[in-house]
């Protein structure tokens, strides 16, 4: 059997052909769910099959920050900061630090600051590490709820190669608006971005 596959096209993830479902990760207790996603990396699993990775609830709002940190992954959904319909009082920050030069990750979906028809009343935070990431960068959320209040920051770790095949936008998509500025720093020798970079949002 092939140990590897291609997702996401010609220019896409490498991963392992063997994928850890994670759709009732959330049944288990914290321990238990270390120890499941350790044993998988242990052995071999680099391809970890979710939907959607939300920093806020499913129609539930969150009191204070949220914060989703992912490394050494291979992610094939979106990545968001906020909620999905559900609102973020504090700030959202997002950290992908993806792997390093022994353990190549990256995202198949779009990565958002901000929530799916959710708002973050605080800034959002996207801080990009060593991978592949194969679609667009949102500082801001998506839809007309998936405001933000405090501006938006999108930025690399100061090491790495990132490679963005997509757009990269400060502001959000599909009408969520942000509030107070948007910044992306694109400080980095290693960076690569194939797409074009907006400091507004899109649509």
């Amino acid at each position: 059997m092939k140990k590897t596959l291609q997702v996401g096209g010609q220019n896409g993830l490498e991963v392992s052909a063997i994928a850890l479902g994670c759709m009732h990760l959330a049944e288990l207790d914290v321990g238990q769910a270390d120890a499941l996603v350790r044993t998988a990396l242990d052995c071999g699993v680099t391809y970890f099959d979710h939907a959607d990775i939300y920093g806020g609830g499913n129609a539930a709002d969150v009191r204070g920050d949220t914060v989703v940190s992912a490394n050494w992954t291979q992610l094939a959904g979106s990545v968001y900061g906020g909620g999905r319909n559900g609102d973020v009082t504090g700030n959202a920050e997002v950290w992908i630090l993806a792997g390093d030069s022994g353990n190549w990750g990256g995202v198949t979906g779009d990565v958002y600051g901000g929530g799916n028809g959710g708002a973050v009343a605080g800034r959002t935070e996207i801080t990009l590490g060593h991978g592949d990431y194969l679609a667009n960068i949102f500082g801001g959320g998506t839809g007309a709820g998936g405001t933000v209040g405090s501006g938006t920051l999108f930025h690399f770790t100061s090491d790495g190669t990132v490679r963005i095949s997509g757009h990269i936008y400060g502001g959000g998509d599909n009408g969520a608006v942000v509030s107070n500025g948007a910044v992306v720093d694109l400080n980095n020798k290693n960076a690569v971005v194939n797409g074009d970079v907006y400091g507004g949002g899109r649509n």
